[in-house]
Order: structure tokens, then C-alpha cells, then sequence
């Protein structure tokens, strides 16, 4: 026991006392701020010379018609039109019948990439509507694309 406690307090004496400790962590936080510039609000942002911004081609994919059963796959392609790093935080939809993939990586200032979104119409009928919400450090924070049309029954024939 008293091997451990010495251990504990030997790990704590050596970075504590370490001077250069706090300065290389403030080295690091800073240059994840500088990767990932995440405003303060998105109303009144005080630096409006670092902001990611996502761009979409298109915000709502028709799919018109599809028999019951169907794979519904769509990509949306955006591009960061801001002057900062862009992340996609997360990507939520309102049921699990609809699944997301994006790149969980950076997208740096005027790059281009997609999000594949995959509607399962199984025990689906009638027209459908299904919103996809990506949340990122751009503003606005949040943006809401859509899939919709039409599903035809597997009864009908």
C-alpha cells in the first residue's frame, strides 16, 4: 500500500512542479481551438473572420415513388464555404429506419464532402417524410435536410 501512495505522490510532485506542464497543455488546447473554431453563439459571433459554414447543394431529396422494402440511399454533398475548420458533431434522425455516414474527419475551409443517408422503407406505406439534423461548429449549428416521397404497399399489387 505504501508502495502505491509513494507512486501517487511521486506522479503528483513531478507534474505539479513541472513548469513547463501547464504551458505545453495550454499549447495543446490552443491549437484544437485554432482546428476547430466553435463560436461563442451563433447570433453574435465575435470574431466573424473564423466561421465554419456548410454549404449544401440541395437540402430535400424527392425520392418520388418506391415499393415497400426499398433501400432509399442519398448523398448530400456540402462544402465548408466558411474561413474555419468545419466539424460535424453528430448526425440525428427521428427514427431508426433512417441511418447517416459521414467523415468524422476535419473539413477544412472551402473542401468539399457528403453525407450518405439510407431511408429502410420496411413496415413503411404512404408518403414519408424524414427529417436528417446535422450539428457541427459552423453557424448556423444546426441544419435540417429531408427525404421524402411516396411508399407503395407490398399488399398492393
Amino acid at each position: 500500500m505504501n508502495k502505491y501512495l509513494f507512486l501517487l505522490l511521486s506522479f503528483v510532485l513531478c507534474f505539479c512542479n513541472n513548469p513547463n506542464y501547464s504551458d505545453n497543455v495550454k499549447a495543446i488546447d490552443q491549437d484544437i481551438v485554432d482546428m476547430i473554431h466553435i463560436p461563442e453563439s451563433d447570433a453574435d459571433p465575435k470574431d466573424r473572420s473564423k466561421i465554419a459554414q456548410i454549404s449544401f447543394d440541395e437540402m430535400t431529396f424527392n425520392f418520388d415513388t418506391v415499393k415497400e422494402g426499398t433501400l432509399v440511399r442519398h448523398r448530400f454533398p456540402f462544402k465548408n464555404t466558411g474561413t474555419a475548420n468545419l466539424l460535424i458533431h453528430s448526425i440525428r434522425s427521428t427514427c431508426g429506419c433512417t441511418a447517416t455516414d459521414w467523415s468524422k474527419e476535419i473539413i477544412k475551409s472551402q473542401d468539399t464532402s457528403s453525407i450518405l443517408v439510407t431511408f429502410n422503407t420496411k413496415e413503411k406505406t404512404n408518403f414519408q417524410n424524414k427529417p436528417i439534423f446535422v450539428l457541427s461548429n459552423a453557424i448556423p449549428n444546426q441544419i435540417k435536410l429531408e427525404l421524402n416521397g411516396y411508399v407503395i404497399s407490398k399488399k398492393l399489387k
